[in-house]
């Protein structure tokens, strides 16, 4: 079995995240990059990664490109 590519376990990780920030009552509904950005660098792996808002969001846009963004977060709006 092949190993992941790396952008795509980031991507992961990042949905993981988004899935433990929805599950907070005070979240709301819909919600931004740069909100996902704040809680997303609370974890080590990601702000190892990415060390701006524009890193992050250049990711999510190639990733969006490649089509793997709506494959890993199908609830996701562009």
């Amino acid at each position: 079995m092949k190993k992941l590519p790396e952008d795509l376990k980031i991507l992961k990780r990042i949905a993981e995240r988004l899935d433990s920030l929805m599950t907070d009552p005070h979240t709301s509904v819909e919600i931004r990059s740069n909100e996902l950005y704040d809680y997303a660098i609370k974890d080590k792996l990601l702000s190892s990664k990415f060390f701006s808002q524009i890193d992050f969001n250049k990711f999510l846009k190639k990733q969006h490109f490649k089509g793997y963004l709506k494959q890993m977060i199908p609830n996701c709006r562009v």
